[in-house]
């Protein structure tokens, strides 16, 4: 280490700032390192001045580094102690580290970690353009006990292999990156700790991954007293072109299979596609519980704009206050959530295709227990071409579902069925209400509840709908298994239909029109309703011969009955309830 003193108005002329413990400044393509008093603690390469600054301040402990404005040309990476207390800080993007070899500018990376370091890196640049095909991790930051990256802008060249992080590091107890600007890498930022944070951050033209991190990871070191899992906050953050080949924005675990306690969080983020098409805009892969809320999505997605992988269910999902517009590239371009309980709420979704085939669903839901409520979905597929259910909702174990649809608007050119309730589980809970189907096409219900899989008990609730258009029938139940039973209780104004050989009570209130044919005294009423019917009333849409009233009431049926037989046939309309 070389020491040296100089001028008191010299070094003083150069500002030093009373705050930082080393200055690190460029001056005459030479690289100085100095500290408050003066003293000359290197005077060689940049990287070997940003080196001899942090093992200078390591035998203090740690302290505070400041990286002059000017352009610094490093050759080897700066090895951070384990143990630090340690800014470095730039003055912005004039601060700027230019270099295009393959290394690690920052590691921290102990082989046998105390998770006490803390490590702030802020307001300077990191400019790797011209590197060509090599692959490297910018900054990686593994085991400390807190880091923050804040104010970096990092520019590399854009490659679409894996293994190229920008702003990283692995089992922090906490890691934060805020206020970044990261280009042109494979995965911008991939940060993880036991709480972890990235807001604010704008990042552009990645080929895997835009934003993403977790909690504490089951495959590196831990600190002692922690288990894998932890608090990932992904919020108000921009991603542009991002996720071409996996997410543009997630919490990731590494892990189809949830980590117990892994709480994920991805609010108010904007996602934009301009130039190319995204896998995913959010995934949440390994984590135990999530909330998706806020987020704008635009663009074009090969794969779902929510992923939640499939192997095993999650405990909690809440899919809430965001904006969908996207087009659809391949057929099954929709979310598909597995969790025991499911709240999807509020969401404005518009989904158009370029494809010259029918799709999906919209969303696909397996749950224990889901709301869906307050969500408006639109379908637009090119003329000749639809999406073949809107909504699919199935139970998730043996145990059956308690759904909840209401207060939705769900329009388009739809060629089944908008909302389906299917799956094999032996009994489902469902109320469906207020609803606003717009389709269309004309050759099925709004409604499916789908019993052809197994033995299924349906307790259903379906009133106040409003369908706009015509449709063949409101509700269709089905069940093509002789001798099963499949029960619901429609309530409202609608029409239905029973497929093959489904059989039960259907209605808590109906009305038709019924017939006493010319000559006859009394026709039989097939009600539909749930169970035999306290009111009933009818009204004849034609001048009675004698008096008309009602009889045999059952659970069934009921019989309308004349003690005068008409001479042609005599319409009555009828109203019966529960």
């Amino acid at each position: 280490m070389l020491i040296q003193t100089i001028n008191r108005k010299e070094f003083i002329e150069r500002t030093f700032p009373r705050e930082y413990s080393v200055m690190v400044y460029t001056e005459n393509n030479n690289y100085y390192a100095k500290n408050q008093d003066g003293i000359t603690i290197c005077s060689s390469s940049p990287t070997a001045c940003l080196q001899e600054a942090v093992n200078y301040l390591a035998q203090f402990g740690g302290g505070r580094i400041l990286v002059k404005r000017g352009t610094y040309y490093p050759t080897t990476s700066v090895n951070i102690p384990d143990g630090i207390n340690l800014l470095i800080e730039g003055e912005g993007s004039s601060t700027v580290f230019r270099y295009t070899s393959q290394f690690t500018l920052f590691r921290h990376y102990p082989d046998t970690p105390t998770w006490s370091s803390v490590i702030i890196f802020r307001n300077f640049k990191i400019d790797r353009s011209g590197s060509g095909s090599l692959n490297v991790d910018i900054s990686v930051v593994n085991y400390a006990k807190f880091v923050m990256y804040d104010g970096i802008e990092l520019i590399d060249d854009w490659r679409g292999v894996h293994g190229d992080l920008g702003l990283a590091g692995h089992n922090n107890i906490v890691a934060v990156a805020e206020n970044n600007r990261v280009f042109n890498k494979s995965y911008g930022i991939w940060l993880f700790g036991h709480l972890s944070i990235m807001r604010n951050n704008y990042v552009e033209n990645t080929a895997m991954v835009g934003v993403a991190g977790g909690g504490l990871l089951p495959n590196f070191k831990l600190p002692q007293g922690y288990t894998p899992g932890g608090l990932t906050i992904i919020e108000n953050n921009m991603c542009v072109d991002c996720g071409r080949t996996d997410e543009a924005i997630s919490v990731d675990y590494l892990s189809q299979n949830p980590v117990v306690d892994a709480f994920g969080i991805i609010r108010n983020n904007q996602i934009m596609v301009k130039n190319y098409s995204m896998k995913y805009a959010i995934a949440l892969v390994g984590v135990s519980h999530a909330i998706v809320e806020g987020n704008r999505i635009q663009g074009s997605t090969t794969s779902s704009q929510i992923y939640i992988p499939w192997s095993k269910p999650i405990k909690n999902v809440v899919v809430k206050n965001n904006v969908i517009n996207v087009t659809q590239e391949t057929w099954y371009a929709k979310p598909a959530i597995l969790a025991n309980r499911v709240v999807i709420e509020g969401n404005e979704v518009v989904i158009s295709s370029n494809l010259n085939q029918d799709t999906e669903a919209w969303i696909d839901v397996r749950a224990d227990e889901l709301m869906f409520r307050g969500n408006k979905i639109t379908i637009s597929f090119p003329s000749g071409y639809k999406s073949r259910l809107a909504v699919q909702i199935a139970p998730l174990g043996d145990s059956g579902i308690i759904a909840s649809i209401i207060d939705n608007y769900i329009e388009g050119n739809i060629s089944d069925t908008p909302i389906r309730i299917g799956g094999s589980a032996p009994s489902r809970y469902v109320v469906v209400m207020r609803n606003i189907i717009k389709s269309t096409d004309t050759t099925r219900s709004f409604l499916l509840l789908d019993g052809r899989d197994n033995d299924i008990t349906y307790y259903a609730i379906v009133r106040d709908n409003t369908i706009l258009g015509t449709v063949k029938n409101s509700v269709a139940i089905n069940n093509l298994t002789d001798g099963k039973l499949t029960t619901a209780i429609i309530d409202g104004d609608v029409k239905f239909e029973i497929w093959r050989n489904a059989t039960g009570k259907f209605y808590k209130r109906n009305s038709e029109t019924a017939t006493i044919p010319a000559n006859q005294t009394r026709t039989t009423v097939n009600h539909s309703l749930a169970v035999m019917p306290t009111k009933v009333l009818i009204t004849p849409l034609a001048p009675p011969p004698g008096k008309l009233w009602v009889e045999n009431i059952t659970n069934t049926s009921f019989d309308i009955v004349t003690d005068t037989a008409p001479t042609a046939d005599l319409p009555i309309a009828w109203y019966a309830e529960v």
